[in-house]
């Protein structure tokens, strides 16, 4: 009886549902669910739970099995994709970060992993007209309004790029390895205009503050406004090589660390300590591996920096 009751439940759940047209689309080392603006409630509550719904959160075992999140919060976003009115642009693009275990969407900041795929987005659900191939063009300009933080985006999606890729040798040079996501794929170009949103690069006037750390040891920080607010420390102050993979993280001791450094830069930045600010710590270059395995030679990078997402680094 039980069984047949359970069985019955489920049919009338399912009864109920109403299918919503969405995607699921990797931008970066991100995955997000993007959605067009018209088939969504206003923004409020009844958008927000559809959303979690979609996900499945919040889930207090961290796993979202009930949706299509991830468990992580790389995998554990949204993005609203409109026509956009704003002489300039053609494409306006929301971005939800969505919590895991707690029934809430951050609204406030950007995922600038996802940009990537809104340019995909708007070429498949005919926001913008595809480009046909032309000789000496690679990539078709789609320029997009960030509507979380009020500032322009080029993006620039390679011509054809739904087609298969010749395996001729010339087509070595349009392909790219990203660590952590298997294979090769077209790079897709994204160009944030201003993104300190018409805000002080340096939100002090000044390159360094001295902050504390969970010890009350004082650090020299950098904080700048572009994209998502972010303070930049030292990684050794944090006890780090600046090399370390997310699996090779304490994150009882970095996580701490994480959000005390934010709740100090919050007020500093002029913002409400939210997911934002992020926290990136830096080191001096070194040999180090990547999440798929590769060895990086340190003569192959500038510096090292290992950045805060929610609840990972």
């Amino acid at each position: 009886a039980d069984f047949v009751n359970a069985v019955a439940g489920a049919a009338r759940a399912y009864a109920a549902m109403r299918a919503i047209r969405a995607a699921w689309l990797r931008g970066g080392t991100s995955k997000g669910l993007f959605f067009r603006e018209r088939d969504l409630p206003p923004a409020g509550a009844a958008r927000d739970s559809l959303i979690l719904a979609a996900l499945g959160s919040p889930d207090p075992s961290g796993i979202q099995l009930n949706g299509v999140g991830g468990g992580i919060s790389s995998t554990s976003k949204v993005a609203i994709v409109s026509e956009s009115k704003r002489q300039g642009f053609e494409i306006n693009y929301l971005f939800g970060q969505v919590e895991i275990k707690d029934r809430y969407i951050n609204w406030q900041g950007s995922c600038g992993n996802l940009s990537a795929g809104v340019g995909i987005f708007a070429l498949a659900e005919g926001f913008v007209k595809a480009a046909p191939p032309s000789e000496g063009e690679s990539s078709q300009l789609i320029r997009v309004w960030q509507e979380n933080q009020g500032y322009g985006m080029n993006v620039h999606v390679p011509l054809t790029v739904d087609a298969p890729f010749p395996e001729a040798s010339d087509s070595a040079s349009r392909l790219m390895t990203l660590a952590g996501v298997p294979g090769q794929e077209p790079p897709i170009y994204v160009e944030m205009l201003e993104p300190h949103q018409g805000k002080p690069l340096l939100p002090t006037g000044k390159a360094t503050e001295t902050m504390q750390l969970l010890d009350g040891s004082p650090v020299e920080a950098t904080l700048v406004t572009a994209g998502n607010p972010t303070v930049f420390i030292p990684a050794e102050s944090a006890g780090l090589h600046g090399s370390e993979l997310p699996s090779e993280m304490d994150y009882s001791k970095v996580l701490p660390l994480v959000d005390h450094l934010r709740a100090q830069a919050a007020p500093l930045f002029g913002i409400e300590l939210s997911d934002q600010p992020r926290v990136a710590f830096v080191s001096a270059p070194k040999d180090y591996t990547t999440s798929s395995g590769d060895q990086v030679s340190a003569s192959a990078v500038d510096l090292l920096s290992r950045i805060s997402t929610p609840g990972r680094i």
